[in-house]
């Protein structure tokens, strides 16, 4: 995955509505509206989307490192996103993965 890509949260299950709230509200600079990654560079950031004085502006903020692995699941190579290098608080102990599949993407938090 190289560039920057819009996304929308899938949902969530029973936590969809508290994690949705906090990833409009309190994850970053404005409302999240998707991720950037640069495969060359190793690392990646979340996109967040502001406005002041009538004008709109996208912020890079929460970056993660990116690497190419094997999954702990599957054991399949899969993207790894892990934010422990570069964030404190919550987004400390987060890790996920992106898995292509026939259908489209998996996508996996640990």
């Amino acid at each position: 995955m190289d560039g920057e890509y819009a996304a929308r949260m899938a949902g969530g299950g029973i936590l969809g509505p508290a994690s949705n709230l906090y990833v409009d509200y309190l994850f970053g600079p404005g409302k999240w509206h998707g991720k950037a990654f640069s495969p060359r560079l190793g690392f990646g950031y979340n996109i967040f989307k502001t406005s002041a004085d009538g004008k709109e502006a996208f912020k890079l903020a929460k970056r993660m490192k990116t690497f190419i692995g094997k999954s702990r699941y599957d054991d399949k190579e899969s993207f790894h996103l892990d934010y422990r290098p570069f964030n404190g608080g919550l987004l400390h102990s987060m890790h996920g993965m992106e898995q292509a599949a026939v259908e489209g993407t998996v996508i996996e938090m640990e």
